[in-house]
C-alpha cells in the first residue's frame, strides 16, 4: 500500500513520542525507587531514635537521640535542596518543550506553504509545457536539437572505433623493426638524409618490406582518426550551440509565465524550512540534555541524592548508633527484637531496589539509543525532504514492519534508513521533467519545485558520450514535435 511522505513522517514522529513515553515511565519508576530508598534511611534514623530511647543510660540516650535529630535535620535540608533543584529542571525541560512544540508549529505551516508552492508550479509547468508543445518554433527547435544529437552520438562512436582500430591493427606495423627503421629515418620524405651507399641498402630494404604501400596504409590508417575525432568535435559543438538554444527557450518560457517568481518563492519558504530544522534539531537536544538531567535525579546519580546516601551511611555507621544495634541484639525486650527485624528487613528491600534501579537503568539505556538514532533518521528524513508532497513510499505497511523491528532492536537505524530509500517514490506531477531541455539527461528546470536537480545555466557542464558503440539512447517512436518529453536518453548523456 502507498503511503505519503507526510503520512509517514507523522508515523515515525509517533512512534518517536511513544519510546519517549517509555523513557520517562521508566524514570518514573526509576525514581519511586530512589525515594524508597530514601525513605527506607529515614525509616532506620526512626528506629535508633527508639532504640535510643529504651537505652537505660540516659546519657548516652540523650546523646544518641540528640545526634540522630541533627542528622534528621540537615538530611531533611539536603532533601529540600535537592527538590528545589528539580523543580528548577522541571521547569527548564516544560519551557524548552514549549519552544520545540512552537517551533513544529511554524514547520507545519512553512511546509504547507512549500508544498502549495510547489503545486502552483507544477500546474504552471505543466501549462507553458503544453503551450511550448503547440509552439512551432519550439518543435523545430527540440528536433533540430535531437537529430543534432543523434548524429553527435553516431560520430562519436565512428571516431572511438577508428582510435581503437587504429591501437589494434596499427600494432603490426609498429612491430616490424625494418618498417619502422625506414620510417623514422624519414625514407622517400625530405627529412632523409642518408648517405649513397645507405641509400642503396635502404632501397633494397624498402623494396624488401614493400615499404611505399605499407606507408601508404600506416599513415592513412592514422590519419583516418584524425579526421573522424575532428568531424565528432564539431558536431559536438553544434549539438551544444543547439540544446543551449533550446535551454534558453525553457528559461524564457517561464520567465514569461512566472515559473521563475515562483522559483524563487518556493526557494525562500525552502530555506526558511531548513532553518526551522535546525532550530527544531537545537532545541530537541536542549530538552534531550534536559531529560539526561532530570533522568539522573530519578535513578539518584545527581550529586545531591549521592551526598545524601553518604552521609546517611556514614551517620548510621557512627559507633553509639552501632552499640545500639548490638545490645538490642542481647536485651531481653521484645521491642527491641522488632526493631532489630525491621531494620534487617528494611536492609533486604535496600539491595532490592539497588537490584532494580540497575535493571531499570539498563533498560533506559536501551530505550534511549533507540530513541536517538530514531531521533537521527528522523533528521535526515526532514533533510532530505521525504515529507514533500512529491515523495510517497510503495509498501507502509512494510516501513511498519520494519519500525517495529527496529524497535524491538531486530534492525538497525542504517538499515531502516536504507529501507526508507528503496522504497521511496516520487509521485506522478503533472509537469514532465523530461520535456524539453529536460530530456537530454543534463538536469531539468521542470519538475515542481522538487522532482530533479534544477540546471542553473545552459553551459553546465557538456556532453558525455557513451564508452562503446552501443549508444543506449531512447528516441521518440514517432517523428515531429508533439511526442510528449522531447529526445530521452538511456544513461549516456
Amino acid at each position: 500500500m502507498i503511503v505519503s511522505g507526510r503520512k509517514t513522517l507523522d508515523n515515525f514522529e509517533q512512534t518517536l513520542a511513544e519510546v519517549r513515553q517509555k523513557l520517562e515511565e521508566v524514570d518514573r519508576r526509576t525514581n519511586e525507587l530512589s525515594n524508597e530508598q530514601l525513605a527506607l534511611e529515614h525509616d532506620d534514623l526512626a528506629d535508633y531514635r527508639h532504640l535510643a530511647r529504651l537505652r537505660v543510660d540516659l546519657l548516652a540516650t540523650e546523646e544518641a537521640q540528640s545526634s540522630l535529630d541533627e542528622t534528621e535535620k540537615l538530611a531533611k535540608s539536603l532533601l529540600d535542596k535537592r527538590q528545589l533543584e528539580l523543580s528548577g529542571i522541571v521547569d527548564e525541560i516544560d519551557t524548552a518543550k514549549k519552544e520545540a512544540e512552537e517551533l513544529a508549529l511554524r514547520r507545519e505551516e512553512v511546509a504547507k506553504k512549500t508544498a502549495s508552492l510547489s503545486d502552483r508550479i507544477d500546474a504552471a509547468e505543466k501549462a507553458t509545457q503544453d503551450r511550448l508543445d503547440n509552439d512551432p518554433k519550439y518543435i523545430q527547435l527540440r528536433n533540430a536539437v535531437e537529430n543534432a544529437q543523434r548524429t553527435a552520438v553516431h560520430a562519436e562512436t565512428k571516431a572511438k572505433q577508428s582510435e581503437d582500430e587504429l591501437a589494434s591493427k596499427g600494432q603490426p606495423y609498429r612491430d616490424d623493426p625494418l618498417f619502422m627503421y625506414l620510417l623514422q629515418g624519414g625514407y622517400q620524405t625530405a627529412d632523409y638524409k642518408a648517405g649513397s651507399l645507405t641509400r642503396l641498402l635502404d632501397g633494397w630494404v624498402a623494396r624488401l618490406v614493400k615499404f611505399s604501400k605499407a606507408r601508404a596504409n600506416f599513415v592513412r590508417l592514422q590519419d583516418i582518426p584524425l579526421r573522424l575525432r575532428e568531424h565528432a568535435t564539431r558536431l559536438k559543438e553544434h549539438a551544444e550551440d543547439e540544446y543551449t538554444k533550446l535551454h534558453s527557450l525553457d528559461q524564457q518560457a517561464r520567465e514569461k509565465d512566472g515559473i521563475t517568481n515562483l522559483d524563487a518563492e518556493l526557494e525562500k519558504e525552502q530555506k526558511e524550512l531548513a532553518d526551522i530544522d535546525h532550530e527544531i534539531e537545537q532545541a530537541s537536544k536542549k530538552v534531550w540534555d534536559l531529560e539526561e538531567k532530570k533522568a539522573a535525579y530519578a535513578a539518584g546519580d545527581d550529586p545531591s541524592y549521592l551526598n545524601i546516601i553518604e552521609f546517611l551511611t556514614k551517620e548510621l555507621r557512627k559507633d553509639e548508633l552501632v552499640a545500639l544495634h548490638q545490645d538490642a541484639l542481647v536485651t531481653p525486650f521484645p521491642e527491641d527484637d522488632v526493631i532489630i527485624v525491621n531494620l534487617y528487613q528494611r536492609l533486604e528491600n535496600k539491595q532490592e531496589i539497588l537490584q532494580g534501579r540497575k535493571e531499570l537503568k539498563e533498560l533506559r539505556t536501551k530505550h534511549e539509543t533507540r530513541f536517538r538514532e530514531l531521533e537521527k533518521v528522523l533528521v535526515d528524513f526532514k533533510r532530505n525532504r521525504f515529507d514533500t508532497p512529491e515523495t510517497a513510499f510503495a509498501d507502509g505497511d512494510m516501513i511498519s514492519m520494519m519500525l517495529g523491528n527496529f524497535l524491538n532492536v531486530f534492525l538497525s537505524s542504517d538499515a531502516l534508513w536504507k529501507v526508507l530509500k528503496q522504497q521511496r517514490r516520487y509521485q506522478k506531477r503533472q509537469a514532465d521533467p523530461g520535456f524539453g531541455s529536460g530530456g537530454f539527461g543534463r538536469g531539468t528546470i521542470w519538475g515542481g519545485g522538487f522532482q530533479l536537480p534544477r540546471v542553473p545555466g545552459p553551459s553546465r557542464g557538456g556532453f558525455r558520450f557513451p564508452s562503446g558503440g552501443g549508444g543506449g539512447f531512447r528516441f521518440p517512436s514517432s517523428g515531429g514535435g508533439s511526442s510528449r518529453g522531447g529526445f530521452r536518453t538511456g544513461g549516456g548523456f
